[in-house]
């Protein structure tokens, strides 16, 4: 198989996904999802082995992009732009 599937979803994640505290990561979670899954078809994962490592992968998606979020540090600048 080569690289897990989780390994590739993670990967593609950190380069697709931009988590930001109030973005629309977790509604655009499905679409994030549809394309995670057409590019790892693409390099021949199965969304079998998606499913098998990750689950549902929009619901994974959305929790990654939630972890993310929760590891950024907070500052009152990111509602103030003055």
């Amino acid at each position: 198989m080569g690289t897990s599937a989780r390994v590739f979803v993670d990967y593609w994640i950190e380069q697709n996904v931009e988590a930001e505290i109030y973005s629309d990561t977790r509604h655009r979670s499905r679409e994030y999802a549809a394309q995670c899954l057409q590019a790892a078809k693409d390099r021949g994962i199965s969304v079998t082995e998606i499913w098998n490592e990750c689950g549902d992968l929009a619901t994974y998606i959305a929790g990654t992009s939630d972890r993310a979020i929760d590891q950024q540090p907070f500052s009152w600048s990111q509602f103030y732009r003055g």
